[in-house]
């Protein structure tokens, strides 16, 4: 049960790597502010590796959360199918590893795209037939085509698997799985009109299938196990944080503790919105307007509320309302 902080791409890469909330993204963008766990790579002698099969532009990361970092490090592939570019990402991962310095630390970072619409895959990658193969927006019936646009999905993920496939069997050939953390995650999940909406984002709405991510994490020397409880990306850099040997306490420069510490409330956010969940509900208020007061109420499997349990739910909630608008602060210079 993992969930990202947000259901956009830049909130979700915001959580996992600075492991802060929603709200500070504008300010950091326009700061051009890295986060301490990129900083304490850099300061341990790392070398880097960053490709994605979109742009560094978009989401921003540029100058986020690779601010500093030389282009020449940069690989950002546009043009193609996601799916071939996707694959040569991949291959120069593979063949960046092999020619590294070897008695220096590394990082590879790779930005997926074939399971972002219209998902991209080879017809060699298809594992659901039935899939819509015209995947034109001007006349797209989603109604009538849901099933067969979440089989084009599923034959992209099965696209991405081969291709981590690909570099896990490289690392595992070269005996290199021994000493290397791999993090695989995705920065929000995907809607098909489970509650009437398609793909992500939806200003006010956090449905399950958006925030409800995977999070496969593999460290040396740890038992395997399936974490049970309720975790979030914001707990993504604390937990490296220590396998780096940073001994400073995560909430110097986290709102959250490491993945094995149980979270009281999520806490998810878009572009404009942020939605506080507990066991019951999803509180959601937005935090770029001057509406401050107007809140949706959803229960936790995504059922609309009346009025009356709504203003119930605002009071009893208010104080953990408090408490995330007071974190929404804490790292910000008075």
């Amino acid at each position: 049960n993992h969930y990202s902080g947000g259901n956009r791409t830049r909130m979700g890469l915001l959580s996992m790597f600075y492991g802060i909330d929603a709200p500070y993204w504008y300010g950091f963008q326009q700061q051009k502010i890295s986060p301490v766990l990129l900083n304490v790579l850099r300061d341990k002698g790392y070398q880097f590796d960053l490709h994605t099969s979109q742009s560094f532009d978009y989401p921003e990361l540029r100058d986020t959360v690779f601010h500093n970092m030389p282009e020449s490090v940069m690989e950002e592939l546009k043009d193609g199918e996601p799916w071939a570019r996707d694959h040569q990402n991949i291959s120069h991962v593979i063949s960046n590893i092999d020619t590294r310095v070897k008695n220096k630390p590394f990082y590879s970072f790779m930005f997926f795209e074939s399971t972002h619409a219209p998902y991209a895959f080879p017809e060699s990658m298809a594992i659901r037939k039935d899939y819509l193969k015209d995947m034109n927006y001007a006349d797209l019936n989603l109604r009538d085509n849901i099933e067969q646009i979440h089989n084009r999905y599923i034959n992209a993920a099965h696209t991405i698997d081969a291709e981590v496939g690909r570099l896990l069997n490289y690392l595992e050939e070269n005996k290199l799985l021994d000493n290397t953390i791999i993090l695989f995650t995705g920065d929000h999940g995907e809607e098909f009109m489970e509650n009437g909406h398609w793909g992500h984002g939806h200003n006010e709405m956090f449905p399950e299938q958006q925030i409800h991510v995977p999070l496969i994490l593999s460290i040396p020397g740890t038992k395997p196990e399936h974490i049970r409880h309720t975790t979030s990306h914001i707990q993504i850099p604390a937990t490296l944080m220590e396998k780096l040997g940073v001994t400073t306490n995560a909430d110097k420069y986290a709102l959250a503790d490491d993945l094995n510490s149980i979270l009281p409330y999520l806490v998810v956010g878009n572009y404009n919105y942020l939605s506080v969940i507990d066991n019951s509900h999803k509180i959601t208020f937005p935090f770029t307007s001057t509406d401050y007061f107007h809140y949706t109420v959803f229960t936790r499997d995504d059922q609309s509320v009346n009025a009356d349990e709504k203003q119930e739910v605002i009071k009893q909630i208010q104080p953990l309302i408090d408490d995330v608008t007071k974190d929404c602060q804490r790292f910000v210079s008075h």
